[in-house]
């Protein structure tokens, strides 16, 4: 239904011009700090990553199987088609030999890959604009042109078009959705709905909230057939009416599906996967239990847009009202920014990214409103009104949108990195997340015995072996998921227990300031520390720490956003001699089981009644004997999910920088709830050694032989060679002599293996 205000010939030209001149200003405004924060990829960027997995690296084959449904999988297809792409345009230009060299460029510096991921984002945003120009002109002349520079100048659409997200595809395919809806509903035509139905889907495959846009596609169906002359009439035209609808509607489904088949030829993870998001939007991200994201996302609508635009968008509902009958843009309009609006307005989860597909309804309907207004006075004040009304929209989100495009010259994160690049040598540091991207050797490990390293060029592979290490951990962060854990009690039946009431609570494992026994720095980012400081009685734990820090450690260096600047507010703060010996004054040195002394009792006492008869039951993490309680053998999985590689990390580092205490405890960590864990063993028999301490050496290796079969085999070697020096040791000189032969009858005669146990043989018969 064309506006009142249709255009002619020379004003449709200007039109045109006007919104091609809005798309050019806004691909500028995103192409101002299109590498912001690169090299260091801190971003979710959960499109991009799952696509880069999907390459199939260690099979050779593209594993069109997202194996993850948290979205549907279209942005995954698109951004891994992106990635060939790219790839394949590198192969003629010959910047990439093989699949290894993009790979491994891909970890020495992502910045052209992410380059490339963005510009999807930053295309999806100008098919944005440019459908807001088109619905808005069709309402009204003038309003397409004001409700595209809402747009085009959003602070929120700009800054999420520096990342990759599902929800600026899904919000550009919705919307032109949504301007096809609205032609057919203006003038009929069946090319018209069939690429409704066909946006739709595509928009639902993007992300899931935009399968409620089939609401708005079935009601314009049925007006659309209601208004068509020779409409049945009868009982049977509510059925005929109805089949009209459900005719668009199956096909947007069916789109929906073609995009993402694998939610039906994997149901089962697909409905694992939907479990977890129905928990996410009452949980929240990082415990958000206190209130819906209604008073956020309306303090971030109003920072976007204006609180201009918010009383013109309660101007609009009054519109709206008045003129359902003889413009019913206004409804559907209203109807689809409820759509996207009310689930996060009433679900926990607070992600400014979250706004990006209500804020294109609301610029329409505020522009709507603004002329509305403009054109509802009297004809002496209607063209002074509609200016001031324009100014009093348009200047706002110019001038924030422009203000937020100009950052990003420099991140908080980035500067951290300089600091520890430059200071870090030598030293160990403890980080939380959204710190500083610092390449580990344990990385660096990963990425050399991967497949695609060995199909790099040598030159490419130089170069990652040469790339500067430093001794960085990052603790673990639980932001969301769940908290309980499965146990079989002894008829072999299996229970779900709740270990904590929220998933969020799991971090508390990692805020132990015995943690810090051994490390030289830690680095706290507000972006973590931030969450949980506002919420003193539920995160007192994770608190404490950081007034350890505050109280004992010295802040070595900080950094703020400040004018173009942006990131989480970072500090860093040096742990010397003497904070350590404090932190070891008070709490003494750090329990193998530290992590499991923060499970609540009820999680204990539940677990062990399940586990063990009545007389065995304990509520402690061991028993008399030293072992390891019931209920806390009863977490390897939780500790093989969360807290293994941290530990493994924690004890390698501390090793290399010989600091042996610290780092026997974080393996022994490992040890007692795995004791096959061979290269924890390794770690921890090196260090008993070096402490002197042979007996607990000697016992350590031994349970890990046991428990991984006793074999003689070229994997167990190393082990055996250190089970070999502490039977020497412990004054077995005969069984240390046995086991080195054995390991020379099982490694290949020339191999560095047998050449320190011919050495070690040599020493002994020398000792006698």
């Amino acid at each position: 239904m064309r506006g009142r205000d249709g255009p002619t010939p020379a004003s449709a030209t200007a039109q045109q011009a006007g919104i091609a001149a809005l798309v050019a200003l806004g691909l500028a405004l995103r192409l101002w700090h299109l590498e912001h924060g690169l090299p260091d990829f801190t971003e979710e960027a959960i499109p991009f990553r799952k696509a880069l997995e999907m390459w199939g690296w260690d099979t050779g084959r593209t594993d069109w199987n997202p194996h993850v449904f948290h979205y549907p999988s279209l942005t995954f297809y698109l951004q891994l088609w992106l990635q060939k792409l790219y790839f394949a345009i590198g192969r003629v230009t010959g910047a990439f030999a093989s699949r290894g060299d993009y790979f491994v460029l891909y970890h020495l510096d992502p910045t052209p890959m992410v380059v490339v991921g963005r510009l999807l984002g930053i295309a999806s945003d100008l098919v944005t604009i440019v459908c807001a120009a088109l619905i808005g002109e069709r309402v009204r002349r003038g309003t397409g042109l004001l409700a595209a520079t809402l747009v085009a100048f959003s602070p929120t659409l700009l800054l999420a078009s520096r990342s990759i997200f599902a929800d600026t595809v899904m919000t550009a395919l919705a919307m032109a959705a949504l301007e096809r809806m609205l032609a057919f509903r203006a003038s009929g035509g069946p090319g018209k709905l069939v690429a409704a139905s066909v946006l739709t889907g595509l928009a639902a495959g993007a992300k899931y909230p935009a399968l409620l846009m089939t609401l708005p596609l079935f009601w314009v169906a049925w007006e659309r057939r209601a208004e068509a002359g020779g409409a049945p009439a009868g009982p049977g035209a509510v059925r005929a009416l109805g089949g009209f609808g459900l005719e668009a509607v199956a096909g947007a489904l069916a789109v929906f599906l073609a995009t993402s088949p694998f939610i039906v030829l994997d149901w089962r993870t697909f409905s694992h996967d939907f479990e977890f998001l129905s928990h996410l939007t009452s949980q929240g991200h990082l415990g958000n239990l206190q209130a819906p994201g209604f008073a956020f996302h309306l303090r971030n609508l109003a920072a976007d847009q204006g609180w201009p635009a918010l009383a013109l968008l309660a101007l609009s509902a009054a519109f709206a009202v008045m003129r359902a009958r003889a413009e019913g843009s206004w409804i559907l309009l209203w109807t689809v920014l409820l759509l996207f609006g009310v689930p996060i307005s009433l679900a926990h989860i607070e992600a400014e990214r979250y706004l990006i597909p209500v804020i294109p309804p609301v610029a329409l309907l505020a522009s709507m409103a603004a002329w509305e207004l403009g054109g509802g006075a009297s004809e002496r004040w209607r063209s002074s009104l509609s200016v001031a009304l324009i100014a009093l929209l348009a200047i706002p989100v110019v001038a924030a949108g422009t203000r937020a495009a100009a950052t990003g010259v420099e991140t908080t994160q980035g500067e951290a990195r300089r600091w520890c690049e430059q200071n870090l040598g030598g030293r160990l540091l403890l980080q939380e997340h959204y710190g500083a991207v610092l390449a580990t050797p344990n990385q660096i490990s990963d990425i050399r015995e991967s497949a695609p390293f060995h199909e790099a060029r040598a030159e490419i592979q130089k170069r990652l072996l040469g790339h500067r290490t430093f001794h960085a951990v990052t603790l673990p962060l639980v932001i969301s998921g769940t908290a309980s854990n499965r146990v079989q009690s002894a008829e072999g039946r299996w229970l779900d227990l709740e270990i904590f009431p929220h998933p969020v609570d799991l971090n508390r494992l990692f805020y132990d300031p015995r943690l810090l026994e051994g490390v030289d720095l830690m680095l706290t980012s507000s972006q973590v520390r931030g969450r949980f400081e506002a919420d003193p009685p539920r995160f007192e734990i994770e608190r404490n720490l950081y007034r350890v820090l505050d109280e004992v450690g010295e802040v070595a260096a900080e950094f703020r956003p400040h004018g173009l600047v942006e990131g989480p507010r970072i500090r860093i703060y040096r742990l010397g001699p003497r904070a350590q010996e404090t932190i070891e004054r008070r709490l003494g040195p750090l329990d193998p089981l530290w992590w499991a002394e923060v499970v609540p009792p009820s999680y204990r006492a539940r677990a062990e009644a399940i586990l063990l008869p009545e007389a065995r039951r304990n509520a402690a993490t061991r028993y008399p004997d030293g072992r390891p309680a019931a209920w806390v053998v009863s977490l390897a999985p939780l500790f093989a999910d969360k807290v293994d590689r941290f530990a493994f990390e924690m004890a390698l580092y501390l090793a290399e920088l010989d600091r042996c205490r610290p780092s026997e405890s974080f393996a022994a960590a490992s040890l007692t709830m795995n004791p096959g864990d061979l290269s924890a063993c390794l770690l921890y028999v090196t260090c008993a050694g070096e402490l002197g301490e042979w007996a607990r050496a000697r016992a350590a290796s031994e349970r890990t032989l046991e428990a991984l079969g006793g074999g003689t085999g070229p994997e167990l070697s190393v082990l055996r060679l250190d089970h070999a020096s502490t039977l020497s040791h412990t004054g077995e000189p005969d069984s240390a002599r046995r086991e080195l032969e054995a390991v020379l009858q099982a490694v290949e005669p020339g191999s560095a293996v047998a050449q320190q146990a011919r050495k070690m043989l040599e020493d002994l018969r020398g000792g006698h």
